[in-house]
């Protein structure tokens, strides 16, 4: 949950400082050769927090900053529609999408092609992640929704979900893998958002691996509730993190004779998940070993490594994920922000896939084409003042790139 900032100019014009922010967001178009932009395929994602009605009318102190008018569901309505439908969009990955207004919203955009895929938080819990897509450019091949609520696990007692989902782009061949999800709130245990996004990760890499260094394009979207400077995110887009000598629930670096705080084995993913510190299923594992056997004639050398590799599968404090992933916003991560926790922060990412372990005559299969800049913590301060108001219809502000499937 948000503490929204008080605007800090109460006579700033709404009308002005909407036109403001709308050239502040102009899209950036990011050079690509023509000829590639002949022959792929363009898939604009929108990826949005849209503040479940419910919760903000349990925490109002929160939105102290927001006049009431702003805060009514029907008026926030109307200006999610109309912002959901300018941006003309194939995908929208949406969170904190309320299972009593879901079925409005579907309505309302099946009329404009679109179908959807939807999880509810599990628990008593009222909003979960939904995944619109524009069906007649993409058709649905595969899904899994996931709960990363473990009844079993000490660690995994929170009620998050995500959805992992691949589409094939119509009359290609071309396949596209699309996650959402909503990443735990608490600030203090970046440990569950790590195992959160371990999963999250291993599902990903479930459906987008076609062979060794080969996977299908991969877009990630979601509330993830930490920013760059978190373990789980360098986790995340250098593809790999070391849990030795880390403190167990921030996962910063301690030092080494300060064993009480250390990570251990106990605040790790148990094997009985069947998830490996490589972030893939065991099953998967084992399925590309067999696979692997068919090019390697040397049987000896395949059980060998085979055996040491299932040695170091769990519990390694080494964990990587293969899937080579960046940020839509690298260039500008620190310095630009989506909502308000205390302060303006950036923790709404797009991530990709650009398959930089491709040999160099491999061409990437998925290029980033454009993306809506977001606007500064001072410009956020100066223009937005609070969230909900009169053109921002959530207390997080939209993230949206398009991409080029080739």
């Amino acid at each position: 949950m948000l503490n929204m900032a008080s605007c800090s100019s109460p006579g700033n014009q709404y009308s002005n400082a909407k036109q403001i922010l709308s050239v502040i967001r102009k899209e950036k178009q990011i050079p690509i050769q023509s000829e590639k932009m002949k022959r792929g395929s363009q898939v604009k994602i929108l990826s949005y927090n849209i503040l479940a009605q419910t919760l903000l009318e349990r925490h109002t102190e929160l939105y102290t900053g927001s006049n009431q008018m702003y805060l009514n569901w029907k008026f926030r309505k109307q200006l999610l529609y109309q912002e959901l439908r300018d941006s003309n969009a194939d995908f929208f990955c949406l969170q904190e999408v309320e299972e009593t207004i879901l079925g409005d919203l579907a309505k309302y955009l099946e009329t404009y092609g679109y179908k959807y895929l939807y999880k509810k938080r599990t628990s008593f819990n009222v909003d979960g992640c939904a995944i619109f897509y524009m069906e007649k450019k993409f058709s649905l091949c595969s899904y899994s929704c996931l709960e990363y609520f473990k009844p079993n696990v000490k660690q995994l007692d929170r009620h998050n979900v995500g959805i992992v989902a691949t589409f094939c782009v119509s009359n290609t061949n071309k396949e596209l893998v699309v996650a959402t999800t909503h990443i735990l709130f608490n600030q203090r245990r970046h440990d569950i958002k790590l195992m959160q996004i371990q999963m999250l990760l291993t599902e990903v890499d479930c459906q987008a691996f076609i062979s060794e260094n080969n996977f299908r394009p991969v877009v990630i979207t979601g509330d993830f509730n930490f920013n760059e400077t978190s373990p789980v995110y360098k986790f995340i887009t250098e593809g790999h993190l070391d849990l030795n000598c880390v403190d167990k629930r921030s996962l910063l670096p301690l030092d080494e004779d300060d064993t009480r705080y250390h990570l251990n084995a106990r605040d790790m993913l148990p094997p009985a998940l069947g998830i490996t510190d490589k972030s893939s299923y065991v099953k998967e594992f084992e399925k590309r070993n067999h696979l692997n056997r068919l090019y390697l004639r040397n049987e000896e050398l395949v059980e060998e490594g085979t055996n040491q590799i299932i040695e170091n599968m769990f519990l390694s404090k080494q964990l990587s994920h293969s899937l080579d992933l960046h940020n839509v916003f690298e260039t500008e991560c620190g310095q630009v922000a989506s909502t308000y926790h205390d302060d303006w922060v950036f923790v709404d990412f797009i991530f990709y896939n650009r398959d930089n372990k491709c040999p160099i005559q491999c061409e990437n299969k998925l290029q980033l084409v454009s993306y809506k800049p977001l606007p500064t913590p001072e410009q956020c301060e100066e223009y937005i003042c609070s969230m909900p108001n009169e053109f921002c219809p959530s207390d997080h502000l939209p993230v949206v790139a398009t991409f080029l499937i080739l």
